[in-house]
């Protein structure tokens, strides 16, 4: 999904669901999008399937992400 504001991007899903319900093949649709674009709903969709992932910390500060990497051991993917 390229950058944009959030009614552009809003527009571009409701295109492909429209593209999808109508029948139209879509390459990626609509919900494939959202699970790439949204971290949090991908740890989700794979918790309320039982596959285990890693802790998780979402950190608005730079203090706090480096709080995480060292509570983590430095062993992080951000």
């Amino acid at each position: 999904m390229p950058a944009g504001s959030l009614e552009q991007i809003v527009f571009r899903m409701d295109v492909l669901l429209a593209l999808e319900s109508a029948g139209v093949p879509v390459l990626n649709p609509p919900r494939a999008v959202e699970g790439c674009v949204d971290k949090f709903l991908t740890s989700a969709r794979l918790a309320a399937a039982g596959i285990p992932t890693p802790p998780t910390v979402a950190a608005q500060r730079a203090d706090d992400a480096l709080a995480a990497f060292d509570r983590f051991g430095g062993d992080v993917v951000l």
